[in-house]
């Protein structure tokens, strides 16, 4: 998951990412979080809670 303004928007660091992402795993998923305060906020709560309460807040964040 990519998130966070410089990644997700219109930056010169977005695409060499996303390049460079390709290269090392060409098969792997690339998407793009649409909020980053959510972002940031299930990846601070992450190791705080069970895989099953991840999975649970993640879904309610990312619908």
């Amino acid at each position: 998951m990519l998130a966070g303004g410089l990644l997700v928007g219109d930056t010169p660091l977005a695409p060499a990412v996303e390049r460079e992402l390709a290269a090392r795993w060409p098969d792997a998923k690339r998407p793009r979080a649409s909020d980053g305060a959510a972002a940031a906020a299930w990846l601070a709560a992450r190791p705080l809670l069970s895989p099953p309460e991840a999975a649970a807040l993640h879904a309610r964040l990312f619908p």
